[in-house]
């Protein structure tokens, strides 16, 4: 259920590496590339939703594709998403708090917006780099959670997560 390793978008290439133990409940990712250059993903702990885990990622993979579908572009983009993300959760019986991590990528104004609900991140770009701390959890009001501003540099930029011994994401945005 994992999308292409790699994509490109006019000089921008996208690329991820996800490595898992195969003992645990996996991380969840997507990401759709729309034609106007803004690049939309997530990533989700699976484990951290407790037995309904795997169903809670499906639900969040629907809302994700529907939210990008009807283009609800705003300035509050991000934290709309998640907000409709918990709402549906909400609906689901014993739904329980999960982790993840939202964003998007807007080439035009070299920036990417990420909100943490749950997980820590780094966002580096060149030689700067930012870290994430874990917020709320999903279903626990993550869509007040703090959406972060990040520069979108020409070269490599990149968000990454390790859970020492269980897991490690990496995703790379480079230009050329």
């Amino acid at each position: 259920m994992l999308p292409e390793s790699e994509a490109q978008h006019a000089n921008w290439k996208l690329s991820y590496r996800l490595l898992q133990s195969t003992d645990g409940m996996p991380l969840i990712f997507d990401y759709e590339w729309l034609l106007d250059g803004r690049l939309f993903f997530y990533l989700v702990d699976s484990h951290s939703g407790g037995e309904n885990g795997v169903i809670s990622c499906l639900l969040i993979r629907a809302f994700f594709n529907d939210f990008i579908r009807e283009q609800q572009m705003s300035t509050n983009t991000i934290s709309a998403m998640v907000a409709s993300i918990e709402k549906g959760m909400g609906t689901m019986e014993n739904s329980q708090a999960m982790s993840g991590v939202f964003g998007y990528v807007d080439l035009s104004e070299q920036a990417v917006f990420i909100l943490s609900a749950g997980l820590d991140a780094i966002w580096e770009s060149n030689n700067q780099r930012n870290v994430l701390r874990a917020n709320n959890q999903l279903t626990t009001h993550a869509s007040a959670n703090q959406v972060h501003r990040f520069s979108v540099k020409e070269g490599m930029n990149s968000l990454s997560l390790n859970n020492v011994g269980c897991s490690s994401f990496k995703l790379e945005l480079t230009s050329f």
